[in-house]
């Protein structure tokens, strides 16, 4: 070898100390990015929530053009509807009414309208997974409620919309009458079953009913779906498209969203308070119970309003702007947030 010539081989490479910045470093980096990672991915969610609610809206104005009338809240009985003339009490809700104007024509087609959504006959298909009516930020997707009714099991399938029955309780304008059969007591008359909200019992809105404009009118707004299954009773209830029940397929503007206050409701044995709060025992009759507007959402929930436009509404808005965003006749000056 020459003897100016020195040798230089040997391997360039990373310290131990220089390894453990560098991996520090990514760290932080993924640290500073999974919030970003995250709100993009809560954004396309509620994106696809909103495209829910525009779907729901449009199936329900589809509807009245048919029908000349919004869909019931509840198919009742001596509804003043005349597609459902002398029909017995069923409790089919509106979700179950509009599937054909959602391109779910085959559930439409299984679900037996003249009989009620608990019967034998139905129990299978109110299990059906619409994905319209499930927000992908929720985890409602493939899950269900078993209710045992003896000789036969309902499965209902999880959701995360509700009709708007008003401001109140869901009978607000009843007092102690608990539906139960049919005839009614002849003491009962149509106003007994009535609310101020776009949805109700017996009878479907007319177009004139929104003297508020359908543009000021919500009609369907989120609910969380219930975790809590069947346990010899009917566990937690809320969210079931197919379910007759408040807070199953139903929820008032008693108070604003996500409120702490919990739910009351009727033939809910369990809930979960960790998540969503409800006192289950205290709701003995229809007129006391009420669910509250609730979502997976940062910050608020969204609602699709008479002639189909979406918005979202914070959990601290003002209750008299939410609960006059319910009405169809109140008269409120409040303009939309």
């Amino acid at each position: 070898m020459h003897p100016d010539r020195v040798s230089t081989d040997h391997r360039a490479g990373f310290t131990l100390v220089e390894l453990l910045v560098v991996i520090a470093i990514i760290a932080i980096l993924v640290v500073m990015l999974l919030p970003a990672i995250q709100s993009a991915r809560e954004a396309a969610r509620r994106i696809q929530c909103t495209n829910n609610l525009r779907q729901i809206g449009l199936a329900m104005q589809n509807y009245e053009n048919g029908h000349a009338r919004f869909p019931m809240g509840y198919v009742d009985c001596e509804t003043l509807d005349p597609v459902w003339n002398g029909l017995r009490w069923l409790g089919t809700s509106a979700f179950a009414q509009i599937l054909p104007y959602l391109e779910e024509t085959a559930v439409a087609e299984m679900y037996d309208y003249e009989s009620r959504s608990n019967s034998q006959v139905n129990s299978v298909v109110v299990g059906s997974q619409i994905t319209t009516y499930q927000c992908p930020s929720d985890d409602a997707e493939g899950r269900r409620l078993t209710h045992n009714h003896g000789p036969w099991t309902s499965n209902y399938a999880r959701s995360n919309y509700g009709l708007s029955f008003g401001t109140q309780t869901m009978l607000f304008n009843n007092h102690g009458w608990h539906l139960v059969s049919c005839p009614y007591p002849s003491n009962l008359d149509s106003d007994s079953l009535d609310n101020d909200g776009a949805f109700r019992v017996r009878e479907g809105r007319r177009m004139r009913d929104f003297a508020d404009g359908t543009s000021h009118t919500v009609l369907v707004g989120e609910l969380i779906a219930g975790k809590l299954d069947d346990d010899g009773g009917e566990g937690d209830i809320r969210g079931a498209w197919a379910y007759h029940i408040m807070g199953s397929s139903s929820y008032t503007h008693l108070h604003t969203p996500n409120s702490p206050v919990p739910d009351i409701l009727l033939c809910c044995d369990r809930c979960d308070p960790a998540t969503i709060p409800c006192n289950p025992s205290a709701g003995n009759q229809w007129d006391e119970t009420f669910a509250t507007s609730r979502s997976q959402h940062p910050g608020g929930v969204q609602t699709v309003f008479g002639d189909g436009h979406v918005a979202f509404y914070r959990n601290d808005i003002d209750l008299p702007v939410w609960q006059a965003l319910a009405t169809i006749a109140g008269g409120e000056r409040f303009e939309e947030p």
